[in-house]
């Protein structure tokens, strides 16, 4: 089924791990609506490193 919410607003949502040593962050992100486009990545890995 091809979902169409070409209308609405584009959600995701996250829950991750932040400050691990004071230099990383690990996130998970999970895309809620525009699931249907081909190229669409329906959830993914974030990591972030600050110096």
């Amino acid at each position: 089924m091809i979902e169409r919410c070409d209308n609405i607003p584009y959600i995701e949502g996250t829950i991750g791990i932040t400050n691990i040593l004071g230099l990383l962050r690990v996130e998970y992100v999970h895309r809620f609506t525009y699931r249907y486009h081909p190229n669409a990545l329906r959830g993914a890995f974030r990591v972030d490193v600050t110096l």
